[in-house]
């Protein structure tokens, strides 16, 4: 149907409306082939096969580079064979305005980049952002207090466990 109406924008001597609607098609198209990229991903991941997983990752940002959630798992990925750079990278392309779910998920995966790298004080910054932008991200809250018990602050810990059952009372994990 697309294609019909391009054709016939075309043909009225629509040029512009025909082009713009032309690139919103193929974007169409690459981010449903990037979205099967992930789901393959998702389904290779389940199944250990990790480097596989990673790889149509990249494919799938490579397809739509805008693809932020692709770009999160991608993240993740780099993040667990320990390339931080390219983690940082990964998140570097979740644009500052996405939904607060996906930009907690990016505050909580730049703390998990944190702790890895031993900086203490950075993750846990990065877990309150987290939390601030998206309260119900139990991860954020369980890492939080877990990283505080290990430091041997309890108090906080017991804190972070607080202040995470208001936000998702009766919470299992918290």
């Amino acid at each position: 149907r697309a294609r019909v109406v391009i054709a016939g924008a075309r043909a009225e001597g629509l040029g512009d409306v025909a082009n713009r609607l032309e690139a919103e098609v193929a974007a169409g198209m690459r981010r449903r082939q990037s979205e099967a990229s992930v789901t393959q991903a998702t389904n290779l991941l389940a199944l250990g096969r990790n480097d596989e997983g990673r790889l149509e990752l990249e494919r799938a940002v490579s397809l739509d580079p805008t693809h932020a959630r692709a770009w999160l798992l991608l993240a993740d990925r780099r993040r667990v064979i320990r390339d931080w750079a390219g983690a940082e990278a990964a998140l570097g392309h979740i644009a500052p305005g996405a939904d607060s779910s996906l930009a907690g998920a990016a505050a909580f995966m730049r703390g998990m980049l944190a702790f890895a790298r031993g900086d203490t004080l950075g993750a846990l910054r990065a877990f309150g952002e987290s939390q601030s932008l998206d309260a119900g991200a139990v991860q954020s809250w369980s890492v939080e207090a877990r990283l505080r018990a290990v430091r041997g602050d309890v108090a906080g810990a017991k804190a972070v466990l607080r202040r995470g059952l208001e936000a998702i009372p009766g919470s299992p994990e918290l």
